[in-house]
């Protein structure tokens, strides 16, 4: 989930959630007493390109060779809509971890045929 705003009573969130087939994100914007929810599901067959920007680690020693170092990865649906992972900047290496061994599942989608 991703928040951003300047104060308690304007700011946008946003949680993606990914299916075996469907990507949902969900977006509240909120302004004083204005509200606006937006829920969209769509297909994961959408995915049009991967970025991915990894750092390596900064460890030598052979027992942390397992550590992919920060992993930022951009998808892009089409029309514009692009969706970046991790959503939050507050990561640590078990996200790392688990964004890596998701890039397999990303890399799935694209080869898979839009119907």
């Amino acid at each position: 989930m991703v928040v951003v705003g300047d104060d308690e009573t304007a700011y946008t969130a946003s949680l993606s959630i990914f299916t075996k087939d469907l990507l949902i994100t969900v977006k509240a914007e909120v302004s004083g007493d204005n509200e606006r929810h937006t829920t969209r599901a769509r297909s994961r067959r959408e995915l049009r390109t991967i970025w991915v920007a990894a750092g390596t680690s900064i460890y030598e020693m052979t027992k942390y060779k397992s550590d992919p170092g920060k992993i930022r990865v951009t998808l892009d649906y089409g029309n514009g809509e692009k969706l970046d992972l991790p959503g939050d900047l507050r990561v640590n290496n078990a996200h790392d971890k688990e964004l890596a061994a998701f890039l397999n599942s990303l890399t799935e989608d694209l080869t898979r045929l839009t119907s």
